[in-house]
């Protein structure tokens, strides 16, 4: 939640006449180290789009996430060429993309975050 408020992920706006905005909910998750030890709470806005109507900004879809196919090809030509690799990992990436479209929520939890600023 302090990665979502340090970023700026959202601006608390007035609703405009006319706007619809879509509805979101809160899913919440509790990441473990090797040991099942606590490691640290993750949470994730998530548009319910399911309520959108069919042709209506819904042709688009993407999915920044590398397929373990793919992980494991990428493994078995750097064993083959005896090749060294670093894995990283990027932190809150999903909060430093740009987009051009105004997007309104619905979410009281993200007025009531807002107004504790």
């Amino acid at each position: 939640m302090n990665s979502l408020r340090e970023n700026h992920t959202w601006e608390l706006t007035d609703l405009s006449v006319g706007a619809k905005p879509i509805p979101c909910k809160w899913a919440y998750r509790l990441k473990t180290n090797s040991k099942g030890n606590l490691n640290k709470y993750k949470a994730r806005l998530l548009a319910r789009g399911f309520s959108q109507r069919q042709g209506i900004g819904c042709s688009e879809t993407n999915s920044p996430v590398t397929k373990l196919g793919k992980i494991r090809t990428v493994l078995s030509i750097a064993a083959e060429e005896r090749m060294h690799l670093t894995q990283f990992d990027a932190l809150t990436a999903f909060l430093y993309g740009d987009i051009e479209e105004t997007i309104i929520y619905n979410n009281q939890k993200i007025s009531k975050m807002a107004q504790k600023e």
